[in-house]
């Protein structure tokens, strides 16, 4: 297959964290975690945390540049384990096309004009040179 077939829409690497609440096939929610989005295009993200999603499907949600709520459901589609200790979740967005495409375009948007760093939001694991106040 040629690659310009393999890549339908391009991929955008991002930092920007996001609400991930596993929910049911009846949309009751499961549990609910922060993680952060890793890369986005106009079908999909990649996920980073440090927890297991309960359920094959998720509702995504976050603040804007304006400070709107935007949300979205979506279906696990992959999951990987990487060296960090977090693992890397491809979520595929399940709402309409021009639904989709706002929500990521809002999400580079915010990534560009907030310059998240990853470091400051996803709560990390305690290394084992590290010590806890008192």
């Amino acid at each position: 297959m040629p690659e310009t077939e393999k890549i339908k829409y391009p991929i955008i690497a991002v930092s920007v964290p996001i609400s991930c609440v596993s929910i049911d096939f009846g949309g009751d929610s499961l549990k609910s975690s922060m993680s952060l989005v890793k890369e986005v295009s106009q079908s999909e993200v990649t996920l980073e945390l440090y927890q297991e999603i309960d359920s094959d499907l998720v509702l995504l949600s976050f603040l804007d540049i304006l400070r709107r709520p935007l949300e979205i459901k979506g279906k696990v589609v992959s999951s990987i384990k990487i060296e960090s200790g977090a693992i890397r979740f491809k979520i595929s967005f399940q709402g309409s096309r021009s639904e989709n495409i706002e929500f990521a375009k809002n999400l580079v948007m915010t990534h560009y004009r907030c310059g998240q760093h990853s470091e400051t939001v996803i709560e990390r694991k305690p290394s084992a040179h590290q010590t806890s106040l008192p």
